[in-house]
């Protein structure tokens, strides 16, 4: 559990608030992104009777209540959350966030109606259990349609939030050696109000929905956010390097490679010293299989495979 409180803030002297476990609301997202691809690589049609469609179904439901229309713009907005990134809080339109909801909105309209035709019984079952209604699903697809995305449709670069461009830029090269470094020179508020990232985010969406974007558009947002991400996370340099090999860049995707395995494999033993990072234990293995081996589901169900190993290595089994 996400404590409230932290550190002292080196000067105000006082404790620092954690907002992450309560505004970081897109792991909502991430969990019906994970369900939905478990069951497209297993076929598990139990489970998703009995657990996935109904919660795909309430999480969906939360989402509908957490959006909030813009009558001037006519789009509905998500406001005051944090997204991946965690060096940005109180943010509006994080457009992971954002962009991850009207997945989540679309792929369970999509799936319900499946289910409808097919397995009736279940959803007769499943909707009466938590009393859905078909008014529902209507609001959530007019939702799901004019969800604010904060991407340039014409150059293809992809604002990380509302006003991010907008902060402060940093010269970070001398924060990017050691883990948490600019917290020396700046507080938490100073921080957040820079332009400059913790760990992936935008990144992040170039990989999960990749299918979405054209090469031009991950090169564009690569080389925008990339020097701007100091990995101050263990989470993030895999994510780097599987989108660096999406877009030929295989030496630096190798670089991101070492660097996320040594978190736990290096020389720096204090590293591990509390356990091993599990989470980043899982984002090396899909460093390895779902970027330099290539495979993937695509977003129409179908198994790719496209490997692209780096010089050093003959083969990948």
């Amino acid at each position: 559990v996400t404590p409230k409180w932290g550190g002292v803030d080196f000067k105000t002297g006082k404790p620092q608030r954690i907002w992450t476990g309560e505004l970081e609301q897109h792991i909502t997202c991430d969990i019906v992104y994970s369900i939905w691809h478990y069951f497209q690589a297993t076929h598990d049609h139990n489970f998703m009777y009995n657990y996935g469609l109904e919660i795909m179904l309430e999480t969906s439901r939360f989402w509908a209540s957490r959006l909030e229309y813009n009558p001037k713009k006519d789009q509905y907005e998500i406001n005051n959350v944090t997204g991946p990134d965690e060096y940005s809080e109180h943010i509006n339109n994080n457009t992971f966030t954002n962009y991850m909801v009207k997945w989540h909105l679309n792929k369970t309209i999509h799936f319900s109606g499946w289910i409808k035709m097919n397995q009736s019984e279940v959803w007769k079952k499943v909707t009466s259990k938590i009393k859905l209604t078909l008014n529902e699903l209507s609001d959530w697809k007019e939702k799901a349609d004019k969800i604010y995305i904060g991407m340039d449709k014409a150059s293809g670069f992809i604002h990380q939030y509302e006003g991010f461009t907008d902060k402060r830029e940093v010269d970070l090269l001398k924060y990017k050696g050691k883990v948490g470094a600019i917290a020396q020179d700046y507080n938490w508020e100073e921080i957040t109000q820079m332009q400059v990232l913790k760990q992936s985010d935008i990144i992040m969406l170039l990989y999960l929905l990749g299918d979405d974007f054209s090469q031009e558009t991950k090169r564009l947002n690569w080389d925008y956010y990339e020097p701007k991400t100091l990995h101050d996370s263990s989470l993030s340099s895999s994510i780097h390097a599987i989108v660096a090999v999406d877009i030929d860049e295989l030496e630096k995707g190798y670089e991101y490679f070492e660097r996320t395995i040594r978190i736990d494999l290096g020389k720096n033993l204090k590293s591990s010293w509390d356990g091993l990072h599990a989470a980043s234990l899982g984002g090396n293995w899909q460093a390895v299989v779902n970027g330099f081996g290539g495979v993937r589901i695509s977003s129409d169900g179908k198994l790719r495979i496209n490997p692209n190993l780096p010089e050093k290595w003959k083969r990948l089994r």
